[in-house]
């Protein structure tokens, strides 16, 4: 949380698996958090787990520990059921890989059913990876993100940007926006990375700050057109269109 306040960010994410456990706790702990359950087919899940070596039996006696310090191998981990835990180490590999694919899952799906409405979402696996641009819409839309991004262009040198998209049209509820902005006076070593990230529909744009974000001197197509002149075509007319430039060293 420090990092994140320190870097400019509005938020952090913690990612660690056995938060399956203790979802009301954490709920309790930071009131303002949101939980994204992402949860994969069982039998996929079992199967890439079982490849790795942190249950397998052949990794007993290594000496090799996990991030908590439990050793790797088939013996029971503390989320294995009271009287079941000879049973755990005697099954075989993809079995037991299974076994802690159920038991994170029901943890998970019991805590946060005891949250409020609109405290969490869960996400297909499968969906994130066949339609990341729709997973980035909808994931931005539950975590209500805002153009952040523009805070982080700012601490990164860059004083002026132009807003393109459904922000600057006549709709009541515009659901997107775009961003060009000038890379005169940015340092790259200020820069968040994701701004430079701009494959699969600029998933990750979108996911950290709810819209897309270009420099404006790069081309925007194969004839070269700047993103500041594309932005100021109408897309259906090419007629020269009006957008928003915005003085981020006046921002708040």
């Amino acid at each position: 949380m420090l990092l994140a306040g320190l870097h400019g960010g509005r938020r952090f994410a913690e990612k660690n698996p056995e938060n399956s456990f203790v979802v009301p706790f954490l709920a309790e702990a930071m009131p303002d958090a949101q939980f994204i359950h992402i949860i994969r087919d069982g039998r996929d899940a079992a199967v890439s787990h079982s490849e790795q070596p942190w249950l397998n039996a052949k990794s007993a006696g290594s000496g090799k520990r996990g991030r908590g310090g439990q050793l790797w191998g088939p013996a029971a981990r503390w989320w294995v059921e009271p009287g079941r835990r000879e049973d755990f180490a005697a099954v075989s590999d993809i079995v037991r890989s299974a076994w802690c694919w159920r038991r994170f899952t029901e943890a998970a799906l019991d805590g946060l059913a005891t949250l409020p409405a609109g405290k969490s979402i869960e996400v297909r696996y499968e969906s994130v990876v066949s339609d990341p641009m729709r997973a980035a819409d909808l994931l931005s839309g539950f975590l209500g993100t805002t153009p952040a991004g523009l805070d982080a262009l700012r601490l990164a040198g860059c004083r002026t940007a132009y807003v393109d998209g459904s922000f600057v049209t006549a709709k009541e509820s515009p659901g997107d926006f775009d961003v060009c902005w000038d890379a005169r006076g940015v340092r790259a070593s200020l820069l968040d990375p994701v701004l430079l990230i701009f494959y699969q529909g600029r998933a990750l744009q979108k996911a950290k700050y709810g819209g897309e974000f270009f420099p404006a001197h790069f081309p925007a197509d194969v004839s070269g057109i700047t993103y500041l002149e594309f932005f100021q075509q109408d897309k259906h007319t090419n007629a020269t269109k009006g957008i928003v430039a915005l003085d981020l060293g006046g921002l708040p």
